[in-house]
């Protein structure tokens, strides 16, 4: 199965899941009277962004073949964005007991918003490796992966601690320079950058191996094996 073929199952499957969890957000303002999770529908809108980058970047390579300015520029456009999807793992700092609202209900919510994040993540790293794999080769694909995630989780700690987002690589572009090589440097003097970027891209890394085992499972794999024991 191409990855073609592939892309209007899990834009349907994907999409349920962003359809859900904006029912949980709308669920809960509706319960509460208040919009204190409703920053997360943004959060997802964000996640999505490197998907659809990543499926550009397969139809630009389907049509031509090779790698032309535009799949760099949607690439370049696919790296910024794509911590924006694991990014709402740490969402939840914001739990805690709220009146009105079972603190149960929030993990609920929260899980499903992280969950829809790291899988629009996930597979969006997928359909750029595979892209990548093409015209590069499998080790430059699977170096791609371990950097990515890395960086990854270092983009996530800057967003959730030095509060700086994408846009801001384009609109605040020495700002963020200097407070990315500053710790880039010296990491040992910023002992949690180090932690945060390392653990969660880590966790990351071992993420994506079960999503891109279940991707390239080979179709009626179940089936066959199922078949064989039962004429052994």
């Amino acid at each position: 199965m191409t990855t073609r073929t592939r892309s209007l199952p899990l834009i349907l499957s994907l999409s349920a899941c962003s359809i859900l969890s904006a029912a949980f957000v709308y669920a809960r303002i509706l319960l509460s009277g208040n919009i204190t999770f409703v920053f997360l529908l943004w959060n997802i809108i964000l996640a999505w962004v490197p998907f659809l980058c990543a499926l550009i970047l397969t139809h630009f390579q389907a049509q031509q073949k090779k790698w032309t300015v535009r799949t760099w520029i949607v690439a370049a456009l696919w790296l910024v964005f794509y911590p924006n999807a694991p990014y709402i793992i740490t969402d939840f700092l914001h739990l805690h007991q709220r009146p009105g609202i079972p603190l149960w209900y929030d993990v609920f919510l929260i899980v499903s918003c992280a969950w829809t994040g790291i899988m629009l993540g996930c597979i969006s790293l997928f359909f750029v490796q595979e892209s990548v794999e093409q015209y590069f080769g499998k080790r430059v694909g699977w170096l791609l992966v371990i950097v990515m995630n890395m960086i990854s989780g270092f983009g996530v700690y800057l967003g959730r601690f030095s509060r700086f987002n994408s846009w801001d690589l384009f609109i605040h572009p020495q700002l963020v320079a200097t407070d990315i090589l500053s710790r880039v440097i010296d990491p040992l003097s910023h002992p949690r950058t180090l932690g945060v970027s390392l653990t969660l891209g880590s966790f990351l890394v071992v993420s994506y191996l079960v999503v891109y085992c279940l991707m390239t499972l080979p179709p009626g794999s179940n089936h066959s094996s199922h078949k064989k024991t039962s004429i052994s």
